[in-house]
């Protein structure tokens, strides 16, 4: 058997290990123990229904919290978002109560869950009012102590504000980012394409903070729409993909202390025949504005391999020969 130990950063591939089936039985026995619950443990054949159906059970967008109630997790591009539903607990206790044994039968449920499914990054629970500060800090304790209990992964977690939110920002699993991030057809995203090259830039715990933090975000481009970008650097890449209504809404999405930076190659357009590109209709409309400046790469700016110059000259002759 083997395991990963360590994730493929700065243009290196993941680093394996490999395990013998005593070491791998013994590092299991420590985790079994360490479980803050009772458990038995039974030899199930591949396959099996049953526990194909727990694991749905288990993982399931909507889980059943212990005592009554429900835990209802989204993930999304940012974040995952966990919220707690009331409906099927019974307890006759007070309002404050109530709510703080089901914010920390929640905060427990989300901590194991997160494990299971291999979650990281920002983790945010919508607990149940009324909070107060102490019972704020027992909740961020319970999912620390939940967490902490099942894996050796890193967490910061804020205790619930007024509003009822918590937050936690978890170190992702040992699986590489480019693993992590994959579409339907098993291919990189493009947010994963982005995060790798910003790992080149900087140590990859740097970007993941900054990531979990808010200070960097990778986003499509729809989802640019209606927001104001203020205070920020902003990148749009690849932007010879974007048709004339898209590069508008973008550019006009600055706000106060912004500034962007646009690139793309008008030569690799991918868009569908007739459909004009916005980066190319941008530089003829904006070439006026002293404020918008220009920027022309040629063969020279190449910083791939150095080959890379003398193919793009080569295709530039045959192509004028044509």
């Amino acid at each position: 058997m083997v395991r990963i130990a360590a994730e493929a950063r700065n243009g290196k591939r993941a680093r394996v290990e490999r395990t013998d089936a005593s070491t791998e039985g013994d590092a299991l026995g420590r985790w079994l123990a360490r479980l803050p619950f009772p458990f038995s443990r039974e030899d199930a054949k591949p396959g099996d229904t049953e526990i194909s159906f727990a694991f749905e059970e288990a993982l399931g967008a909507s889980v059943a919290l212990p005592g009554g109630g429900t835990l209802h997790i989204e993930r999304a591009r940012a974040l995952t978002a966990a919220d707690v539903d009331s409906a099927g607990r019974v307890d006759k206790s007070g309002p404050a109560a109530r709510a703080q044994a089901l914010n920390l039968s929640a905060a427990r449920t989300l901590a194991r869950q997160a494990s299971l499914r291999r979650l990281g990054g920002l983790i945010v629970l919508d607990c149940v009012a009324p909070i107060s500060k102490t019972g704020g800090e027992a909740i961020r304790e319970a999912f620390i102590t939940a967490f902490s209990a099942i894996t050796r992964r890193q967490s910061r977690v804020i205790a619930p504000s007024t509003f009822g939110l918590m937050e936690a920002s978890l170190a992702w699993a040992e699986a590489p980012v480019m693993d992590r991030w994959r579409g339907d057809d098993h291919q990189p995203t493009d947010e994963a394409i982005v995060y790798d090259a910003l790992r080149e830039l900087m140590p990859g715990e740097t970007v993941q903070k900054k990531m979990a933090s808010g200070d960097i975000e990778i986003a499509p481009l729809a989802f640019m729409r209606g927001r104001t970008l203020k205070n920020a650097f902003v990148v749009l890449d690849e932007a010879q993909n974007t048709t004339a209504m898209q590069m508008k809404m973008f550019l006009t999405r600055m706000g106060q202390g912004a500034r962007m930076v646009i690139n793309g190659d008008p030569t690799q357009t991918d868009l569908p025949n007739g459909t004009k590109s916005g980066l190319n209709e941008a530089i003829n409309i904006l070439k006026n504005i002293p404020e918008v400046s220009f920027i022309h790469f040629d063969k020279s700016d190449v910083v791939r391999h150095h080959l890379v110059g003398k193919i793009i000259d080569a295709y530039d002759r045959h192509e004028r020969k044509t």
